[in-house]
């Protein structure tokens, strides 16, 4: 059986998309599950303390070296404002 890894790359939507500003997280499968759902869900950087609302993602599978299955999902977000 091998090994799976999630990982996901945030960038805010109205920001530049280079290396410098994206947003990485490696998520376990429960968060990579609520990522997968169909529509846009809500998700919280603990690095920032900021929400974002996704608002489109893109998804795709990459085979480790080490035989690793490597799910990433790159996504786009508005950050939620609190009032």
């Amino acid at each position: 059986m091998s090994k799976k890894i999630y990982y996901m790359v945030l960038y805010e939507n109205g920001r530049p998309t280079g290396v410098n500003f994206a947003m990485p997280s490696v998520l376990d499968e429960v968060d990579s599950n609520k990522m997968l759902q169909p529509g846009m869900p809500t998700i919280e950087r603990k690095a920032n303390g900021k929400k974002y609302q996704v608002t489109s993602k893109r998804i795709f599978n990459y085979k480790g070296i080490d035989g690793s299955d490597i799910l990433f999902i790159v996504c786009d977000g508005d950050e939620i404002i609190k009032k």
